[in-house]
């Protein structure tokens, strides 16, 4: 009961306060008229899409970045085989406006799961996490850029 009413009372302070998602707004102010990348190319060219969609206006930014995926054995059993693995992507990324560099920054994203023994269903399960990843890498962009205007 103490839950139920919990939640009543966090829905009220919520809608009396007008919260509202930041990046549920969708109507930036800037976008990006020039998207370069290197690095692994499903993660950027996830990051592309993520960053090219969400952004429409007046100011017009050049965006640079490099990615990395790395994915390591952080355990395995007493075969041999991996049990845990840790799947990092680093990126390092440069937004300019007329030759003159706003920001410049890294961003680190991992994420540790366990070993599936159908090797399709982990392929999937990988694909899966580097895009989530990836995803949260663009909107982390698109908040540096906001926080900074």
């Amino acid at each position: 009961m103490n839950k139920f009413i919990l939640l009543i009372v966090s829905i009220f302070f919520l809608n009396a306060c007008s919260y509202e998602p930041i990046l549920q707004k969708k109507n930036y102010d800037f976008e990006f008229n020039k998207i370069q990348f290197s690095g692994d190319k499903t993660v950027n060219e996830i990051i592309k899409n993520r960053i090219s969609k969400e952004s429409s206006g007046n100011k017009k930014y050049k965006i640079y970045y490099n990615s990395k995926v790395e994915k390591t054995v952080v355990s395995s059993n007493q075969k041999g085989d991996p049990t845990i693995f840790n799947l990092n992507i680093d990126l390092v990324y440069k937004i300019t406006d007329k030759d003159k560099i706003i920001i410049e920054n890294t961003i680190s994203k991992q994420s540790t799961y366990n070993d599936i023994k159908d090797k399709f269903e982990l392929s999937n399960y990988e694909i899966n996490s580097i895009k989530s990843l990836a995803e949260r890498i663009g909107d982390e962009i698109m908040m540096s850029l906001i926080s900074k205007n």
